[in-house]
């Protein structure tokens, strides 16, 4: 929904331009990871789509949330390892 907003609101502010241009294709990618909500996404966005365009951005960003979503799940449904220690001898074993 982010990025849709984003979108529309561009082709709002400059009905004329192609977004698909360079520089306007920057300034779209660099507000979407700005307005992402999660610090860890942006860091991993500003390192790993540095050099992609917007779309590619936006499906870098799919991508990651997805897998922390899965590791979410995964470490939700891991049952912990209960483990008991041996019980105090009674004192006739002493």
């Amino acid at each position: 929904m982010f990025e849709q907003g984003l979108q529309t609101i561009f082709r709002e502010a400059w009905p004329t331009v192609d977004i698909k241009a360079k520089e306007f294709d920057f300034m779209l990618q660099r507000r979407f990871v700005d307005g992402c909500f999660d610090p860890a996404l942006q860091q991993f966005l500003r390192l790993h789509a540095r050099n992609d365009d917007f779309e590619a951005t936006v499906a870098k960003a799919r991508q990651y949330m997805d897998a922390q979503d899965q590791a979410k799940m995964a470490a939700v449904g891991k049952k912990p390892n209960v483990r008991f220690a041996m019980s105090e001898p009674e004192p006739n074993q002493i």
